[in-house]
């Protein structure tokens, strides 16, 4: 169960742009441990990923291959990560425990500007 909320702050000196996608920022989080089958286990649960924007910051190209001169936009974005972790032990007797944690994520995003 993946859920996301996307968080859109109004910001005056800042402009939304598309934010990242939840592949991004699951990708971009540490993995979790492997363990070894049937003794110990590990999993996320009951993901929910807040997407909100940082700050923007646009940077004009030194070098650009075509005529005019370009700039780039790079847009910094906060990802709070939801999560539910589960601990499964099977050796020498069954025990589950379950935590909510919750891991920060930036990720930072760039689009040319014409």
């Amino acid at each position: 169960m993946l859920k996301t909320i996307a968080l859109m702050v109004a910001m005056t000196s800042v402009e939304t742009v598309e934010p990242p996608t939840d592949a991004q920022v699951l990708r971009a989080m540490p993995r979790a441990p492997r363990g070894i089958p049937y003794l110990f286990e590990e999993c996320r649960d009951n993901i929910t990923i807040v997407k909100r924007p940082v700050g923007q910051v646009t940077v004009a190209m030194t070098f650009c291959p075509l005529r005019e001169p370009k700039q780039v936009r790079i847009t910094k974005w906060a990802c709070e990560v939801h999560y539910a972790e589960t601990m499964h032990v099977s050796f020498p007797f069954n025990v589950s425990m379950t935590k909510k944690r919750v891991q920060l994520v930036y990720i930072d995003k760039a689009e040319l500007v014409r």
